[in-house]
């Protein structure tokens, strides 16, 4: 696992990046015929969709308590 440190306006455009690569990678599927090429980007997607939750799931990490 490798861990790296990025500051707010960088996990901002992270995400940003994140979501909008996703949503493309989501119409490439469905205009793809090609079953094989189509599992290739789902694996793509999922990958993607798993770094963008443990960003999301980071957050709450360095949350302060109260």
């Amino acid at each position: 696992m490798k861990k790296f440190q990025i500051s707010d306006k960088e996990d901002l455009v992270l995400k940003d990046v994140l979501k909008d690569a996703v949503s493309d990678l989501r119409a490439e599927i469905a205009q793809t015929d090609s079953s094989f090429f189509k599992d290739k980007l789902r694996e793509k997607k999922d990958a993607l969709n798993h770094i963008l939750q443990e960003l999301k799931e980071g957050e709450t990490d360095n949350r302060p308590e109260l």
